[in-house]
């Protein structure tokens, strides 16, 4: 199956969006001035096109704000002509020109058409309006025309002429005055009978305070420059007698329509900005756009002059992105367009349903001022356009059907989405149309979502979902390119905050769409109060201000720390205040903690420099063996302990194969696929499918038959898959099968290609380049995971250190690596789960599963997890609703140690469980010494010298292993219960025997029995026991040899003073010899201290018993010099039990 996911339409359209937005942004101006922050959209308006102007509402004062200026618009028309040769001849002619109210016509063009030729050439008049021109031949008769350019544009605006007779005799000079008229003056006369062609209006229009801005719509005013239509061209030239110049001399008479504003922003009657613009005429051709409407619809009801912003992303939600059930939301909306609205409405769609349209109220306050803005818009519209009444015949043609004038129009409204019950979530939208097209022309705001939730509930549920507004933004895609190009929304500048947000949440949203789903959060809000968290740093605040009973962390896989971003930085352990918060609550509240699908995550690339790119959340799965214990990792709290133990060995290998090739590239390029390599794969393919454990019975959970159904592209191909979950997760929890999974994941990886490609563009374009080694997750899972297979294949454990030895076919060399010790005794003992974590499902093959940890033997910080291996907040079905209601309601519900309860350690119980085992084959067996060891694949051993006698190993493991022992005694091996695994071993004579264990990594207890050696009060025995291997710590070592009635130890030190401390019940008979000692006697109740000087290296022996059935713990503690002067503390710790006969 190599199903594919397809770029769908909406993530093209997101691109787009986020270009659009960056550029539109870039333009929108800030500074702390707010005379530099004032200014007018767009700074150089096109005919018809409104101007916005606007000015910071915190500036230079704070009250009543009008802009007041004047419109001043002036019509003229002039004479486009040709360039002509210069007149050359030999009659005379003098030429005087003046404008019509007597003014000389400076620097006028003078054309001189010859009456007997036809021929026309040009002059020019001087300053005075003179010219003496030399044209043709002498006697000939002349026609002379004038033209005069007033504002030096090309176009003669006064046009004249004059005729001049054949000269009496020949060579007189010829002189002729022409009075030069305005070519409009003509137009009047001819079309409309206008008294004036200028236009000088003062305004005033109020300001409206909308999203912190000042805000005053100006109407689009009229510019043209175009050339009149053939027909008018020919009667207006014939009507200034310049018909014959027609065509090869004058080319064309143009119309000119020039609208300019000059005006002064007022705030409390004081200039605060002033500025000015000139319309631009349209292109040649061109038409005025009649833009789309622009609508905005925000969750409750906002106050406007503050701000355009709702309490979540884009005021797409009320806070918490969820709203009590049954009852109503107030919804704002927010309209414009530049020539006028017909219609708004608010429409509301319930779990899915039709989209229902409800009614819309006028804004109180805001619609009145908003209004009264128009209406003085209007005014000036109607002023304008009387003036330009007079002018009807001639322009009304060259307008081509658009209005002179245009006034935008700005609504502001509100409405209320009836109450719902809770379980349900709720999309939201607004739409609205203009009046130019009678509706037509609609467009739909970028929609809201809420879910429902059931307010009567003492419980509360928090739920940390990053994702939730990135998939509203693939959600709204289409709307929101369109609203990134829109020049209206560009240009108000309350509006620049939203649009950046939108590039945000579009910059994420675009490389993540193909991997998000609709989260059913109304599954929670149908019986828990719900708050839905987006952002990890509001963390928190959050869980201080709602003090929720249970916090879900969903599908937080996103750990781009690299991008400097936490929009696409998911990782707790990135946000360190975020963490502490986390753990600190639940831990001292008591809280459940959910974590679904690839929470846990851990792909980091690492890169040849030395840089290492986390692409995943790896800090959730943990760096270090530290990380496995208490709450030091995400994955420790959820019960999965021995994933941090994988993951550092697996990146110990890796760092040990670099050092090793500084000088072998080979190596290298092994250690960084190695250190890529991830252990947890999400988005593996899955049938849904589900089996209840026997954990589930015994813990009354509800596991559904029906598959659980989360929506995902490999059912295209497969109608089987009907979901996908994370495959690794069983690396912590060893009766999960980790070890076989191991084996299985390159080929689920495999096809799961579709998913980690988009993993792979993701690291390209952070990195700019993929690494030399690395060549996408599909060939890390291929190459890395086997070679880290035979790895830990290869790995012993020996006195808590760990031994690889790693072969390498291809370098044909076998690297003996060892690693840090640690592996082993207090690590060991501290992994066991106290009661080791639950599968509470599992799928048929293996793959998915359910996760549950009560973590209640802590009696002050004690709560439960629970872990989903799939993404069951996107489950489509009822099976996914159940499942996610039965891990909260378990959750919730912590068992909580009671008042004078025995709570026993992991080991304590784990240990009593053996002794039955043990008792119930031989009730004369003793203990004689117990163990925590690792489990690993290559072998953990334990060394023990075993005088003559019967001896029983008792064995606990959580994933199963395998048990031999070899040495000179003979040992048969039974299995009374899952995990337990006693050996009987029989000793002839005293020799050495060791026990090697074998099995997937975790934790496992050894204890070792003797017959007859349980412990009988006074009887005085000395039959021992047998000495066991050296325990060492440091330079001290310990050999003890227990008896039915007491035990001897000896103690193998070096020079230096060393302190015994034996607890237990008071009447414990101490006795050392070896070295001089003091007894302190029993400084506290039950705590007796002895201390002994060791001149130089020396055997300490100590006898130590206690009353009969006591345990008595007896620790030696040294003080030594270490490196530099330092002090280091020894200490080792033995714990000896005595049972009554």
């Amino acid at each position: 199956m190599n199903a594919r996911l397809r770029a769908p339409r909406a993530a093209l359209l997101l691109l787009a969006a986020t270009l659009l937005l960056s550029a539109s942004i870039a333009g929108i101006a800030r500074a702390e001035d707010p005379s530099k922050a004032a200014g007018q959209y767009p700074a150089e308006p096109l005919a018809g096109q409104p101007v916005i102007v606007y000015y910071p509402a915190g500036g230079p004062g704070a009250g009543k704000a009008s802009v007041e200026g004047s419109i001043l618009i002036n019509i003229s028309a002039g004479v486009e002509v040709a360039k002509l040769p210069g007149c050359r001849g030999s009659a005379e002619i003098d030429v005087t020109v003046r404008l019509d109210n007597g003014e000389p016509a400076s620097n006028a063009l003078l054309l001189v058409e010859s009456a007997s030729t036809g021929e026309v050439c040009s002059a020019r008049a001087s300053l005075n309006g003179y010219a003496a021109v030399r044209a043709g031949k002498p006697g000939e008769a002349f026609k002379v025309y004038a033209f005069y350019d007033a504002d030096g544009d090309g176009l003669y605006e006064y046009v004249g002429s004059g005729s001049v007779g054949a000269a009496q005799p020949p060579t007189a000079i010829q002189k002729v005055e022409i009075t030069a008229s305005p070519v409009m003056k003509a137009i009047e006369e001819a079309f409309t009978g206008a008294s004036s062609t200028e236009l000088k209006m003062p305004f005033s229009v109020p300001m409206a305070p909308i999203g912190g801005y000042y805000v005053a719509l100006m109407p689009g005013l009229p510019a043209f420059n175009t050339s009149l239509p053939d027909n008018l061209f020919k009667y207006i030239l014939y009507k200034l007698d310049l018909y014959d110049l027609r065509g090869k001399v004058v080319k064309s008479i143009r119309v000119i329509l020039d609208s300019r504003v000059e005006y002064n922003v007022l705030v409390d009657g004081k200039t605060v900005y002033s500025n000015s613009y000139r319309v631009k005429p349209l292109k040649p051709g061109a038409e005025l756009a009649d833009l789309p409407p622009l609508v905005l619809a925000f969750a409750g009801k906002l106050q406007l002059a503050a701000g355009l912003r709702g309490e979540e992303a884009l005021g797409l939600s009320p806070r918490g992105w969820s709203y009590p059930g049954f009852r109503p939301l107030p919804v704002t909306v927010i309209a414009v367009d530049d020539r006028g609205l017909s219609g708004i409405g608010l429409y509301v769609s319930v779990n899915g349903g039709d989209w229902v349209r409800l009614g819309l109220s006028d804004y109180p306050g805001t619609s009145a001022l908003l209004a009264g803005m128009r209406r003085q818009c209007g005014s000036l519209v109607f002023l304008v356009n009387k003036f330009l009444e007079g002018f009807s015949s001639i322009l009304a043609p060259l307008a081509r059907g658009s209005p002179y004038t245009t006034c935008p129009d700005v609504k502001a409204m509100y409405g209320e989405i009836p109450g719902q019950p809770p379980g349900s979530y709720v999309l939201f939208r607004a739409e609205a149309s203009d009046e130019s097209h009678k509706g037509l022309n609609s467009v739909t705001s970028p929609a809201g979502l809420y879910y429902v939730y059931n307010s009567d509930s003492d419980k509360t549920v928090l739920v940390v979902d990053p994702s939730v507004p990135l998939w509203l933004a693939k959600y709204n895609a289409a709307r929101l390119a369109l609203l990134a190009g829109s020049s209206l929304a560009r240009g108000l500048p309350f509006l620049s905050a939203y649009l950046e947000e939108a590039l945000s949440l579009l910059n994420a949203s675009s490389r993540l769409a193909p991997l998000l789903v609709f989260h059913h959060w109304e599954y929670v809000g149908a019986r828990y109060r719900l708050v839905v968290v987006t952002s990890i740093d509001e963390l928190p605040e959050a869980l201080d201000e709602y003090k929720p009973d249970a916090i879900i962390l969903s599908n937080l896989w996103p750990g781009l720390s690299a991008t400097g971003s936490s929009v696409l930085d998911w990782d707790l352990r990135d946000h360190p205040r975020a963490w502490r918060a986390l753990v600190n609550y639940i831990e001292e509240n008591h809280a459940g903690l959910i974590a679904t699908h690839a929470t846990l995550s851990d792909l980091v690339v690492w890169l040849g420099d030395g840089r290492r790119v986390k692409v995943m959340a790896r800090g959730h799965a943990g760096y270090t063996l530290s990380d496995s214990l208490d709450s030091g990792s995400l994955a420790a709290m959820l019960g999965l302990r021995l994933i941090p133990v994988y993951e550092q060995l697996r990146d110990t290998v890796a760092e040990t194969l670099l050092q090793y090739g500084s000088g072998d590239s080979l190596l290298a390029a092994l250690g960084l696929l190695l250190g890529s390599t991830p252990l947890l794969y999400p988005w593996v393919p899955w049938d849904g499918r589900l089996v209840a454990t026997d954990a589930a019975k015994q813990m009354g959970w509800r596991v559904p038959d029906e598959p659980v159904v989360v929506p995902n592209p490999y059912m295209e191909a497969n109608a089987s898959i009907k979901a996908y979950t994370l495959v690794g997760w069983q690396l912590g929890l060893p009766q999960a099968g980790g070890w076989t999974v191991l084996k299985l994941l390159p080929r689920l990886v495999g096809e799961s290609r579709a998913y980690y490609q988009l993993l792979d563009s993701l690291v390209a374009n952070i990195t700019g380049r993929m690494a030399p080694a690395w060549r996408g997750v599909e060939d890390a899972a291929s190459r890395g995971l086997p070679l880290l297979r035979s790895a830990l294949a290869n790995t012993s454990i020996v006195d808590g250190e760990a031994r690889i030895a790693l072969r390498l076919r291809a370098a044909s060399k076998t690297l003996q690596l060892g690693l840090p010790a640690g592996l082993g005794g207090e690590l060991a003992e501290q992994l066991l789960p106290s009661p080791p974590a639950s599968l509470v499902a599992v799928s048929p093959d293996g793959l998915a599963g359910i996760v549950a940890y009560d973590r209640y033997r802590d009696r002050e910080h004690w709560y439960r997890s629970v872990y989903f291996s799939f993404e069951v907040e996107a489950g489509s079905n009822d099976a996914a609703r159940t499942l996610l209601l039965e891990a909260l309601d378990w959750a919730m519900k912590p068992r909580r140690p009671g008042a004078g309860e025995e709570v026993k350690s992991a080991a304590e119980e784990i240990l009593g469980e053996l002794e039955k085992y043990v008792k119930g084959i031989d009730s004369s067996a003793g203990l004689v010494a117990s163990n925590f060891i690792l489990a690993s694949p290559g072998g953990s051993t334990l060394d023990y010298t075993l005088g003559p006698g019967t001896y029983y190993i008792a064995v606990k493991s959580s994933g199963g292993v395998e048990v031999e022992l070899e040495g000179a005694a003979t040992a048969r091996v039974e299995q009374p219960a899952a995990g337990v695994k006693i050996l009987t071993v029989e000793a002839k004579e005293e020799a050495g025997a060791r026990l090697v264990i074998r099995g997937s990594p975790g934790p496992v207890a050894v204890a070792l029995y003797r017959a007859g050696t349980a412990a009988k009060a006074g009887s005085g025995s000395r039959q021992p026991a047998g000495p066991s291997k050296p325990l060492a710590r440091g330079s001290i070592s310990v050999s003890y040899t227990l008896y039915s009635d007491h035990a001897e130890l000896v103690y193998s030190v070096k020079p230096g003073t060393y302190y015994i401390l034996v607890e237990g019940p008071p009447g414990a008979r101490i006795k050392v010899s070896g070295a001089p000692a003091s007894d302190y006697g029993e400084i506290l109740p039950g705590l007796r201290v002895l201390a002994v000087e060791a001149p130089a290296a020396a055997r300490i022996e100590l006898a130590v018993a206690g009353p009969p059935g006591s345990t008595l713990s007896v620790t030696l503690v040294g003080l030594e010099a270490g490196p530099a002067g330092a002090v280091a503390t020894l200490t080792v710790t033995l714990s000896l039990a005595y049972y009554p006969g």
